[in-house]
């Protein structure tokens, strides 16, 4: 079977001769002169090979090391071995490199489309203007500072499994930074979700298991519009539900909201456990002296 395996893929090449580059050369095979295959002149190690089908092994004359025998697989019209391409380590190398980068890509492209994703015409497609919200686009503010502080330390943050809490006025630019936060995870490969506060608290934890499930289990997780006002008796479980599952798992969860820092961290009764859930387990930033919705230039 194993003999059968390699001469079909042997048959299957298109070449049967390394490629030489400059610098190559040709060296015994397991140190047999009889038989020289091509070498890479980077790596120093081979482009082409003799397969063979290992034996017993048999020790030497002196008895002093163990000698494999090789029974070669393939043989031309003489008798003699044949040798086939394979990949030097430099190369081999490059070809991990290579996958690793598709597959990151691929993975970027599937979280991007997850995160930002819509229905249009009976397609789900990507949101591509949500996707263009980055910190190169816009000007310096309290927010996009601390957004982009928490990217740059992300690894750290997320041993900490400690959020952000961005809240002030509206027009503030919590949203912006936000998005500019979950875009640069987003190209970084973090399976991110993007989420208004009334589009969790629509979902049924019955009906809609698979999409909580999702919010439940991401990397990173933006709620935006967090507000205490909107909120009824089975909003708050809802989100309560949902963010203690995330914390239990090591999760990081981020908001944005126009509740003030005194009223987050004296809340009333009634949302009590779940404002002392934020504070516990998220950096607040707070910031109440721009609007951007009234100078929106400020921002280009």
């Amino acid at each position: 079977m194993f003999e059968k395996i390699l001469e079909n893929l042997y048959r299957a090449g298109n070449d049967k001769v390394a490629n030489f580059a400059d610098g190559d050369y040709y060296a015994s095979f397991y140190g047999d002169e009889s038989l020289p295959t091509l070498h890479c002149g980077v790596c120093n190690t081979p482009k082409e090979y003799y397969p063979f089908m290992p034996k017993t092994q048999i020790i030497d004359i002196n008895g002093i090391a163990p000698v494999e025998q090789r029974d070669y697989i393939f043989v031309d019209e003489n008798g003699n071995p044949q040798k086939v391409p394979c990949l030097c380590k430099c190369r081999e190398n490059s070809y991990k490199a290579e996958s690793k980068r598709a597959e990151l890509q691929k993975r970027i492209a599937e979280n991007k489309l997850k995160c930002w994703g819509y229905i249009c015409n009976g397609a789900f497609i990507r949101n591509t203007e949500m996707e263009k919200v980055t910190f190169d686009k816009y000007e310096q503010n309290k927010f996009i500072d601390k957004a982009a502080g928490y990217y740059s330390s992300y690894a750290d943050r997320a041993k900490e499994k400690k959020g952000l809490m961005f809240c002030g006025t509206a027009g503030a630019g919590k949203t912006v930074a936000a998005m500019c936060l979950a875009n640069a995870l987003l190209n970084r490969g973090v399976d991110v979700r993007f989420m208004q506060q009334f589009q969790i608290t629509a979902l049924s934890k019955i009906e809609d298991k698979r999409e909580f499930e999702d919010l439940g289990s991401c990397k990173v997780l933006f709620i935006d519009d967090y507000n205490e006002e909107q909120l009824t008796d089975y909003g708050i479980a809802m989100l309560q539900d949902l963010y203690e599952l995330r914390i239990k798992r090591g999760l990081l969860t981020c908001f944005t909201s126009n509740i003030t820092k005194e009223a987050l961290e004296n809340p009333s009764a009634k949302y009590k456990l779940l404002d002392e859930r934020i504070t516990a387990n998220c950096y607040v930033v707070h910031d109440k002296t721009h609007n951007y919705r009234i100078n929106p230039c400020s921002y280009e």
